[in-house]
């Protein structure tokens, strides 16, 4: 729908300035949160470093436990696309034990 305040060149200067503040103000913006994203964005590469070492440390502690039977699978990332992993358990990972 084409602005029409005027009816003649004031309209197409009045568009101009309108879409030139809107891009500065989304400069202006991005500027402004840049630095939050870079420290955001350094803390969870931190953290998958951190969740990274874990889980080998885990599969070390597995393997020297003996129970490294399924450890590489249990420890292996199955879902990637949608931003969270999903760890699978190998079958009887958590037995329950009744006592009489």
């Amino acid at each position: 729908m084409p602005l029409r305040l005027f009816g003649d060149g004031r309209d197409q200067t009045l568009k101009r300035a309108i879409a030139y503040a809107l891009a500065e103000m989304d400069q202006d913006w991005r500027n402004e949160h840049s630095a939050e994203r870079d420290e955001r964005n350094a803390a969870v590469a931190k953290l998958q470093g951190d969740v990274d070492e874990l889980r080998g440390k885990l599969n070390a502690m597995l393997v020297l436990l003996g129970g490294a039977v399924g450890a590489t699978k249990m420890l292996s990332r199955t879902h990637d696309a949608g931003g969270g992993d999903v760890v699978e358990l190998p079958k009887g990972f958590l037995r329950r034990v009744h006592n009489g």
